[in-house]
């Protein structure tokens, strides 16, 4: 779960912070947003409340990922 959050967190503060322009593919984003999303499903089933905080976290941060891709 750790390398899922963290694997777009470089690349979002780079272009957050201007360090860099290049961003990761748009297909990756969607992708890892959805594997997410269908994990924060399975934690709401099951009430694990761990994997609700972590995934909402997650979740929340791939959208301002995407958000800043596809609005930039």
């Amino acid at each position: 779960m750790f390398l899922v959050h963290t694997a777009y967190l470089p690349t979002a503060v780079m272009n957050i912070m201007g360090w860099s322009d290049k961003l990761p593919p748009l297909n990756m984003v969607l992708l890892i947003q959805i594997g997410l999303f269908l994990f924060l499903i399975r934690a709401l089933a099951n009430k694990d409340k761990l994997y609700i905080i972590s995934n909402g976290f997650g979740f929340v941060l791939q959208t301002v990922l995407l958000t800043v891709i596809v609005f930039d």
